[in-house]
């Protein structure tokens, strides 16, 4: 459903106006807001297709800013260990198999938490403007 984009690489100079009823305005207002876009933004991405992300709530904002330090802590002790003499890691842990299963956890929790916070960093699109995050979505 990519409808191509007509974009004269300058800015929008049309106007467009039409009646709604206060709850249809209502809803197209809040819908935008929870996206973090203006009416225009957001029907003008309505209108070619796309389906705009909802923002984070405050709740949900805490939750991902306690993954980042659980990434940021998961790094920090993967590379201490991957810095660390495989006799003092023995010592440490007394049980390589354990130890190398434990990373390979780690390691792939990370990527896991990486992606969840990559995903709600990227911007909504919004047409006319292509980014390399459009260019790198329309390639998928």
């Amino acid at each position: 459903m990519n409808n191509p984009i007509e974009n004269d690489g300058g800015r929008r100079r049309s106007t467009m106006s039409f009646r709604v009823n206060e709850s249809q305005r209502k809803r197209i207002e809040g819908l935008a807001a929870q996206c973090g876009m203006n009416r225009s933004e957001y029907l003008l991405s309505r209108a070619y297709g796309y389906k705009p992300k909802a923002r984070l709530t405050f709740a949900q904002t805490k939750v991902r800013d306690e993954l980042i330090i659980a990434r940021s802590d998961y790094a920090k002790y993967t590379s201490m260990l991957n810095a660390m003499p495989q006799h003092e890691r023995m010592a440490m842990f007394r049980n390589q198999p354990w130890m190398i299963e434990a990373l390979r956890r780690l390691d792939r929790t990370a990527k896991l938490l990486t992606d969840i916070i990559n995903k709600y960093f990227s911007p909504n699109r919004i047409p006319g403007s292509i980014s390399e995050t459009d260019k790198e979505q329309d390639l998928i």
